[in-house]
């Protein structure tokens, strides 16, 4: 192989290098000590972390294989060469600034070296990084026995490629009424004398070709499925007749095993089928998750595809009982793989960078997850802890800014992660972030199965921890209040004041208008509709106990059939919590605001009384509350027009 130019490049424990040969076409080969290097070479091309292949060991060292296009090439090979115009060879890591960094002027910061890297490392952004480079060339030695694994994989690919190309053009020409033909063929194996292998061939064929369907094209298979793949009700009928008319025990019992049988829809046996295949059980959950999109988007589809996705739930429900998944804890160390799909999962408050994810699985953090067998590497349900010694009011004591001023991610000087715990001083788990990755999941209890585990877990870890609490966001809480301000606008509120009198008087002060409610309703509607009110100390302050007592009430009063509206409220008190402190000005982040105007709230669990309250939620609706949200309640009927005391707290 002919290259035109080769370079490697050391950083921090790790080595990758990267060749561009005489046909434009971008190789590389990655070393490495620390997991974090695959993902790392991935991001500066974009890809994930699946497009590296590990293709050989030699020498100690685990071999990373990577392709791109042209353009990528170019962008790296510009990117690596800029690279080693403005860092100095000799900078070392934690030096303040670089040598080279006055000749351009260079002044700012990047959000990690990643980030950095995929910049481009821009002059004229001035992105400057603390990364200990080293250009040098490979020995003679190296450089064989490189070109020779990549010669090997170059091989190995050409073959996979002619066929992955092939089947795909073949898949790409496959037209949904031959896909159709399939499932009828598959569907017609049920109950017949076939060898296994057959049906298991006809199977694979079928969730491959279902998988280049278009959307509408999922549709059509979806309801020919759902129909014709259901219980044949005719067949049912006549049992059912021939079980009411058939008095000898032993016929009852035949017809009995027969009915059964009859009441299994013939997808059910095809849910089976794929199940058995590799990867089967995450090709349901996908499947899953286009049944409950195209239901959800199309609203004129049968009840058929409903009832299918109920059948769909059950079967995976079984697969994924509580008594089939791992919990493992991720940390630092963990796989490259795991880490980028905790930071892609994370729904409650998204990573901002490497530095960020280093933070949440560092000292006085905790994240574990539950994995499945069928889904290795997978995360099925994420639960992020933070360990203190009080329950805190804010997400940003938990949750900091992790936009570090030229900080490595293999630093861990200001992370909060470098720290060694204190075991003595924990005594508080705090359950600020659950994640279910997987939206073919939903329905399925997973996360309360997990908190459970977990806290067990802390228990063993560190035996002076007593309290557990979450701290969560109150989503929809802004858009529910802000319809109760238009409501109250159209005289329509039921006779609540959302307002009382005193509260009027200081709103027309500070707004400039009328002390009238409508007005004020009105004038409040906008502002809270476009986040205005954030910048403004007084609106805010007055804001407070209207808005936390509403909050409390939004989380407490408003149900829907007994239980609680909000979602993660019915979570935490199904699972037998207390709603216990509502937080003022707890998440004053754009999303937090949008979300619940700021405000949190913390569902304790008191581990002696939680089957208790669970029961009493589940079977009478009854929730429990602390003095502090009741007192919020009480000030809602004007019960109490005097603020909140820090003494009313449980």
């Amino acid at each position: 192989m002919t290259m035109n130019w080769m370079n490697r490049v050391q950083r921090k424990g790790f080595l990758f290098d990267y060749f561009l040969n005489y046909h434009n076409q971008f190789n590389i080969i990655c070393t490495y000590q620390k997991n974090t290097v695959v993902q790392y070479v991935c991001r500066v091309f974009r890809r994930s972390a699946g497009a590296g292949r590990k293709i050989s060991s030699w020498n100690n060292k685990s071999y990373y294989y990577y392709k791109c296009s042209s353009s990528q090439c170019r962008d790296f090979h510009t990117n690596t060469r800029t690279m080693s115009t403005v860092l100095s060879p000799t900078l070392p890591i934690g030096s303040s600034r670089s040598p080279m960094s006055s000749m351009f002027n260079l002044a700012g910061e990047a959000d990690d070296d990643i980030g950095a890297l995929s910049a481009g490392f821009d002059r004229r952004r001035a992105l400057r990084r603390r990364l200990s480079t080293v250009f040098d060339t490979p020995s003679e030695n190296e450089t064989k026995q490189i070109e020779k694994l990549i010669t090997q994989t170059k091989h190995r690919d050409s073959i996979n490629e002619e066929s992955d190309d092939s089947f795909e053009e073949k898949s790409k020409g496959i037209k949904v009424q031959d896909v159709l033909t399939q499932l009828d063929k598959v569907i017609g194996f049920r109950g017949r004398n076939i060898s296994h292998i057959i049906v298991e061939n006809a199977v694979k064929e079928l969730c491959t070709a279902y998988d280049f369907l278009e959307e509408t094209e999922k549709l059509t298979f979806l309801n020919k499925l759902a129909l014709n793949g259901s219980v044949d009700h005719d067949s049912v009928k006549k049992l059912a007749k021939s079980l009411v008319e058939t008095s000898d025990e032993n016929s009852q019992l035949n017809i009995q095993e027969r009915l059964r049988i009859a009441l299994i829809p013939k997808y059910q046996w095809l849910f089976s089928q794929i199940g058995r295949l590799e990867g089967g059980v995450k090709f349901l959950v996908d499947f899953r998750t286009d049944l409950s999109e195209i239901s959800l988007k199309y609203s004129d589809t049968s009840l058929h595809l409903k009832t299918m996705n109920n059948s769909l739930r059950e079967k995976i429900e079984m697969w994924f009982a509580v008594g089939f998944l791992n919990l493992e804890r991720v940390t630092w160390n963990s796989s490259c793989d795991m880490l980028q799909k905790i930071s892609e999962y994370e729904a409650v408050h998204p990573m901002r960078n490497w530095t960020d994810l280093k933070r949440r699985v560092g000292s006085y953090r905790r994240c574990y997850v539950f994995t499945h067998g069928s889904m290795p590497g997978e995360p099925v349900v994420v639960l992020h802890t933070a360990l203190t010694d009080h329950i805190p009011s804010s997400i940003g004591y938990i949750v900091a800014n992790s936009r570090m001023r030229m900080m490595s991610v293999d630093s861990s000087s200001d992370l909060g992660c470098g720290s060694t715990e204190d075991a003595h001083t924990i005594t508080t788990a705090i359950f600020y972030s659950i994640t279910s990755t997987q939206k073919g999941l939903a329905g399925i209890e997973l996360g309360n199965y997990l908190i459970k585990r977990v806290v067990k877990e802390l228990q063993k870890e560190f035996p002076k921890i007593a309290v557990f609490s979450s701290l969560s966001p109150i989503p929809g809480f802004r858009n529910w209040f802000l319809g109760e301000l238009k409501a109250t606008q159209k005289n329509s509120s039921e006779g609540l004041n959302l307002i009382n009198q005193e509260e009027i008087k200081r709103f027309s002060t500070i707004l400039g208008c009328e002390a009238d409610e409508n007005e004020i309703c009105t004038r409040l509607h906008c502002l809270i509709a476009q986040n205005d009110w954030v910048e403004d100390e007084s609106l805010m302050e007055a804001l407070e106990n209207v808005l936390m007592r509403h909050c409390a009430r939004y989380l407490v009063l408003v149900k829907r059939r007994g239980f609680a509206l909000n979602s993660v409220a019915n979570f935490h008190l199904k699972n037998g919590a207390v709603v216990w402190r509502l937080n003022w000005k707890a998440n004053m982040k754009p999303r937090g605001v949008s979300e619940s105007c700021g405000i949190m709230v913390n569902y304790r669990y008191f581990l002696d009384d939680c089957e208790k309250n669970s029961q009493e939620y589940m079977e009478n609706q009854v929730m429990k509350s602390s003095d502090q949200v009741k007192h919020l309640i009480r000030m809602v009927s004007n019960e109490v027009s005097s603020p909140v005391s820090p003494k009313m707290i449980v």
